[in-house]
Protein backbone atom coordinates (compact mmCIF):
# COMPACT_ATOMS: atom_id res chain seq x y z
CA UNK A 1 0.00 0.00 0.00
CA UNK A 2 2.44 2.56 1.00
CA UNK A 3 4.70 1.69 -2.33
CA UNK A 4 1.70 2.38 -4.85
CA UNK A 5 1.03 5.95 -3.04
CA UNK A 6 4.83 6.54 -3.59
CA UNK A 7 4.28 5.77 -7.32
CA UNK A 8 0.97 7.55 -7.59
CA UNK A 9 2.66 10.52 -5.88
CA UNK A 10 5.31 10.55 -8.28
CA UNK A 11 3.49 10.14 -11.20
CA UNK A 12 1.29 12.81 -10.06
CA UNK A 13 4.56 15.24 -9.79
CA UNK A 14 6.00 13.90 -13.02
CA UNK A 15 3.15 15.00 -14.69
CA UNK A 16 2.25 18.33 -13.13
CA UNK A 17 6.23 18.97 -14.33
CA UNK A 18 5.80 17.77 -17.92
CA UNK A 19 2.31 19.62 -18.31
CA UNK A 20 4.18 22.91 -16.65
CA UNK A 21 6.67 22.63 -19.44
CA UNK A 22 4.06 21.92 -22.41
CA UNK A 23 2.58 24.87 -21.69
CA UNK A 24 4.83 27.20 -21.28
CA UNK A 25 6.28 25.82 -24.82
CA UNK A 26 3.16 25.58 -26.56
CA UNK A 27 -0.22 27.73 -26.70
CA UNK A 28 -2.28 25.58 -24.44
CA UNK A 29 -4.35 28.08 -22.47
CA UNK A 30 -5.28 27.86 -19.17
CA UNK A 31 -8.56 25.33 -19.82
CA UNK A 32 -6.48 23.38 -21.71
CA UNK A 33 -4.24 22.84 -18.96
CA UNK A 34 -6.79 21.61 -17.22
CA UNK A 35 -8.09 19.21 -19.51
CA UNK A 36 -4.32 17.52 -19.50
CA UNK A 37 -4.09 17.43 -15.66
CA UNK A 38 -7.79 15.62 -15.86
CA UNK A 39 -7.12 13.34 -18.42
CA UNK A 40 -3.70 12.31 -16.89
CA UNK A 41 -5.26 11.78 -13.45
CA UNK A 42 -8.08 9.43 -15.02
CA UNK A 43 -5.47 7.53 -16.72
CA UNK A 44 -3.40 6.72 -13.48
CA UNK A 45 -6.43 6.12 -11.29
CA UNK A 46 -7.30 3.27 -14.69
CA UNK A 47 -3.66 1.87 -14.45
CA UNK A 48 -4.12 1.86 -10.61
CA UNK A 49 -6.86 -0.24 -10.23
CA UNK A 50 -5.63 -2.22 -12.93
CA UNK A 51 -2.44 -3.18 -11.13
CA UNK A 52 -4.56 -3.79 -7.32
CA UNK A 53 -6.72 -6.19 -9.14
CA UNK A 54 -5.02 -8.11 -11.64
CA UNK A 55 -1.59 -8.68 -10.02
CA UNK A 56 -2.94 -10.70 -7.08
CA UNK A 57 -5.09 -13.06 -9.25
CA UNK A 58 -2.46 -13.76 -11.45
CA UNK A 59 -0.15 -13.96 -8.59
CA UNK A 60 -2.82 -16.48 -7.35
CA UNK A 61 -2.67 -18.95 -10.39
CA UNK A 62 1.08 -18.65 -11.38
CA UNK A 63 2.56 -18.83 -7.29
CA UNK A 64 1.48 -21.52 -5.03
CA UNK A 65 2.38 -20.72 -1.54
CA UNK A 66 3.57 -23.89 0.68
CA UNK A 67 1.64 -26.02 2.27
CA UNK A 68 2.00 -26.40 6.43
CA UNK A 69 1.59 -29.85 7.50
CA UNK A 70 -0.23 -30.19 10.80
CA UNK A 71 3.31 -32.22 11.96
CA UNK A 72 4.93 -29.24 11.67
CA UNK A 73 2.70 -27.15 13.76
CA UNK A 74 4.12 -27.44 17.47
CA UNK A 75 1.44 -27.13 20.03
CA UNK A 76 1.68 -24.92 23.05
CA UNK A 77 2.39 -27.78 25.40
CA UNK A 78 5.28 -28.94 23.96
CA UNK A 79 6.60 -25.48 24.07
CA UNK A 80 6.12 -25.02 27.76
CA UNK A 81 7.40 -28.40 28.41
CA UNK A 82 10.42 -27.76 26.45
CA UNK A 83 10.70 -24.18 28.38
CA UNK A 84 10.59 -26.52 31.86
CA UNK A 85 12.59 -28.61 31.08
CA UNK A 86 14.98 -25.72 30.05
CA UNK A 87 14.58 -24.23 33.53
CA UNK A 88 15.31 -27.45 35.43
CA UNK A 89 18.57 -27.90 33.36
CA UNK A 90 20.18 -24.30 34.60
CA UNK A 91 18.41 -24.48 38.09
CA UNK A 92 20.91 -27.75 38.67
CA UNK A 93 23.54 -26.53 37.05
CA UNK A 94 23.24 -23.01 39.55
CA UNK A 95 22.69 -25.94 42.29
CA UNK A 96 26.04 -27.20 41.05
CA UNK A 97 28.08 -24.33 41.38
CA UNK A 98 26.48 -23.12 44.42
CA UNK A 99 27.28 -26.59 45.87
CA UNK A 100 31.21 -26.59 44.46
CA UNK A 101 31.45 -22.82 45.89
CA UNK A 102 30.63 -23.69 49.57
CA UNK A 103 32.67 -27.08 49.21
CA UNK A 104 35.86 -25.28 48.03
CA UNK A 105 35.59 -21.98 48.96
CA UNK A 106 33.10 -21.26 52.02
CA UNK A 107 33.27 -24.14 54.51
CA UNK A 108 37.54 -24.00 54.40
CA UNK A 109 37.18 -20.53 54.94
CA UNK A 110 34.90 -21.50 57.92
CA UNK A 111 37.38 -24.52 59.20
CA UNK A 112 40.37 -22.20 59.19
CA UNK A 113 38.20 -19.36 61.31
CA UNK A 114 37.49 -22.00 63.46
CA UNK A 115 40.80 -23.40 64.17
CA UNK A 116 42.13 -19.99 64.78
CA UNK A 117 39.48 -19.09 67.65
CA UNK A 118 40.51 -22.89 68.93
CA UNK A 119 44.30 -22.18 68.77
CA UNK A 120 43.93 -18.36 70.55
CA UNK A 121 40.91 -19.85 73.01
CA UNK A 122 43.49 -23.08 74.37
CA UNK A 123 46.69 -20.81 74.35
CA UNK A 124 44.35 -18.89 76.76
CA UNK A 125 43.36 -21.36 78.71
CA UNK A 126 46.89 -23.25 78.95
CA UNK A 127 45.81 -26.20 76.94
CA UNK A 128 47.63 -26.27 73.87
CA UNK A 129 48.54 -29.55 73.81
CA UNK A 130 44.78 -30.17 73.28
CA UNK A 131 45.92 -29.11 69.26
CA UNK A 132 48.48 -31.87 68.92
CA UNK A 133 47.15 -35.42 67.48
CA UNK A 134 49.17 -37.23 69.69
CA UNK A 135 50.74 -40.52 68.50
CA UNK A 136 50.85 -44.15 69.38
CA UNK A 137 50.76 -45.53 72.55
CA UNK A 138 54.37 -46.88 72.77
CA UNK A 139 55.47 -45.28 70.00
CA UNK A 140 57.32 -41.94 70.39
CA UNK A 141 57.14 -39.17 67.46
CA UNK A 142 60.33 -39.59 66.23
CA UNK A 143 60.67 -43.52 66.46
CA UNK A 144 57.59 -44.02 64.81
CA UNK A 145 58.69 -44.30 61.22
CA UNK A 146 61.78 -46.96 62.95
CA UNK A 147 58.48 -49.04 65.20
CA UNK A 148 56.73 -49.06 61.78
CA UNK A 149 59.31 -51.12 60.17
CA UNK A 150 59.75 -53.72 63.00
CA UNK A 151 57.89 -57.56 61.94
CA UNK A 152 54.23 -57.42 63.97
CA UNK A 153 54.35 -60.02 67.13
CA UNK A 154 51.37 -61.68 67.59
CA UNK A 155 50.09 -61.28 71.29
CA UNK A 156 47.55 -62.75 73.60
CA UNK A 157 45.30 -59.87 73.66
CA UNK A 158 45.55 -55.89 72.96
CA UNK A 159 45.70 -55.21 77.19
CA UNK A 160 49.33 -57.45 76.60
CA UNK A 161 49.99 -56.16 73.62
CA UNK A 162 49.46 -52.70 75.24
CA UNK A 163 51.76 -53.63 77.92
CA UNK A 164 54.58 -54.28 75.93
CA UNK A 165 54.48 -51.60 74.13
CA UNK A 166 53.86 -48.86 77.16
CA UNK A 167 56.09 -46.22 77.38
CA UNK A 168 56.55 -45.61 81.02
CA UNK A 169 58.28 -42.12 82.16
CA UNK A 170 62.18 -42.19 83.06
CA UNK A 171 60.88 -41.40 86.89
CA UNK A 172 59.28 -45.10 87.10
CA UNK A 173 61.91 -46.71 85.70
CA UNK A 174 65.07 -44.92 86.86
CA UNK A 175 66.01 -46.40 90.50
CA UNK A 176 65.13 -43.58 92.92
CA UNK A 177 68.39 -41.61 94.07
CA UNK A 178 70.17 -42.40 97.35
CA UNK A 179 69.24 -40.13 100.35
CA UNK A 180 71.38 -37.47 101.22
CA UNK A 181 73.01 -37.65 104.75
CA UNK A 182 71.06 -35.64 107.33
CA UNK A 183 74.07 -33.11 108.40
CA UNK A 184 73.00 -31.75 112.04
CA UNK A 185 72.45 -28.13 112.21
CA UNK A 186 75.08 -25.77 114.00
CA UNK A 187 73.75 -25.19 117.49
CA UNK A 188 74.97 -21.69 118.82
CA UNK A 189 75.79 -21.31 122.35
CA UNK A 190 76.94 -17.78 123.67
CA UNK A 191 78.57 -17.60 126.87
CA UNK A 192 76.95 -15.74 129.42
CA UNK A 193 77.98 -11.74 129.66
CA UNK A 194 80.30 -11.09 131.86
CA UNK A 195 79.49 -8.57 134.95
CA UNK A 196 80.16 -5.05 134.53
CA UNK A 197 82.61 -5.09 137.13
CA UNK A 198 84.88 -7.79 136.25
CA UNK A 199 88.40 -6.96 135.13
CA UNK A 200 88.73 -6.75 131.28
CA UNK A 201 85.21 -6.53 130.16
CA UNK A 202 84.55 -3.85 127.43
CA UNK A 203 81.24 -3.09 125.40
CA UNK A 204 80.94 -3.93 121.34
CA UNK A 205 78.38 -2.58 119.93
CA UNK A 206 77.28 -3.73 116.49
CA UNK A 207 75.91 -1.76 113.52
CA UNK A 208 73.32 -4.15 111.18
CA UNK A 209 73.09 -3.65 107.34
CA UNK A 210 69.47 -2.00 108.42
CA UNK A 211 71.08 0.51 110.75
CA UNK A 212 70.08 -1.38 113.91
CA UNK A 213 72.57 -1.70 116.92
CA UNK A 214 72.98 -4.69 119.12
CA UNK A 215 75.00 -4.58 122.10
CA UNK A 216 76.84 -6.94 124.20
CA UNK A 217 79.44 -7.12 126.77
CA UNK A 218 82.82 -9.20 126.11
CA UNK A 219 86.39 -9.98 128.03
CA UNK A 220 89.36 -9.81 125.98
CA UNK A 221 90.28 -13.26 126.79
CA UNK A 222 87.71 -15.08 125.07
CA UNK A 223 87.79 -16.36 121.60
CA UNK A 224 87.07 -14.35 118.28
CA UNK A 225 85.04 -17.07 117.17
CA UNK A 226 82.21 -15.58 119.75
CA UNK A 227 82.02 -12.78 117.54
CA UNK A 228 81.12 -14.56 114.45
CA UNK A 229 78.61 -16.87 116.43
CA UNK A 230 77.19 -13.29 117.80
CA UNK A 231 75.94 -12.82 113.83
CA UNK A 232 75.04 -15.96 112.92
CA UNK A 233 72.59 -16.02 116.23
CA UNK A 234 71.57 -12.37 114.77
CA UNK A 235 70.45 -13.60 111.74
CA UNK A 236 73.85 -12.97 109.09
CA UNK A 237 75.97 -15.78 108.32
CA UNK A 238 79.57 -16.04 108.32
CA UNK A 239 79.93 -17.31 104.83
CA UNK A 240 78.34 -14.23 103.70
CA UNK A 241 79.13 -11.44 106.34
CA UNK A 242 81.82 -10.76 108.23
CA UNK A 243 82.23 -7.87 110.93
CA UNK A 244 84.45 -4.35 110.07
CA UNK A 245 85.84 -1.94 111.88
CA UNK A 246 84.58 1.57 111.30
CA UNK A 247 87.88 3.83 110.54
CA UNK A 248 90.17 2.34 109.20
CA UNK A 249 87.73 0.25 107.52
CA UNK A 250 89.09 -3.54 107.39
CA UNK A 251 87.63 -7.36 108.53
CA UNK A 252 88.17 -8.98 111.55
CA UNK A 253 89.97 -12.39 111.38
CA UNK A 254 88.20 -14.34 113.15
CA UNK A 255 89.44 -17.75 114.80
CA UNK A 256 89.36 -20.20 117.35
CA UNK A 257 93.00 -19.44 118.30
CA UNK A 258 92.67 -15.66 118.49
CA UNK A 259 91.20 -13.74 121.54
CA UNK A 260 89.48 -10.11 121.76
CA UNK A 261 92.50 -9.15 123.00
CA UNK A 262 95.04 -10.21 120.46
CA UNK A 263 93.45 -8.52 117.46
CA UNK A 264 93.04 -5.41 119.78
CA UNK A 265 89.19 -4.90 121.30
CA UNK A 266 90.13 -4.32 124.99
CA UNK A 267 87.57 -1.06 125.16
CA UNK A 268 84.22 -0.08 124.10
CA UNK A 269 83.50 0.12 120.56
CA UNK A 270 81.68 0.53 117.48
CA UNK A 271 82.14 -2.28 114.62
CA UNK A 272 80.02 -2.99 111.19
CA UNK A 273 78.47 -5.66 109.74
CA UNK A 274 78.73 -5.82 106.04
CA UNK A 275 78.99 -8.20 103.01
CA UNK A 276 82.38 -9.86 102.92
CA UNK A 277 83.95 -7.89 100.09
CA UNK A 278 84.37 -10.23 96.84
Amino acid sequence: MVSSRIVLAFAFVSIFFIGLTTWKSSNIGIRGLLLLFGRALLFLGFVTWLVSTVIPRIKSVVWTPPKHFPEDIVPDAEVERKLQLARKEKQEEYRTRVAAYQENVLHPREEIKLRKKEEKFYQMTGEKWKLSHGYVLGVDENSEHISSQEPEVAFESPNVEARCRRKLPESITQLPPSPKPITSKKIVILPEEPPFDMEGVFTIALRSPSGRIFKRRFIDSQSTQVLMDWILKLGYHPAIYTIYTTYPRRPLEATQETTLGDIGLVKDMVLIIDEKDT
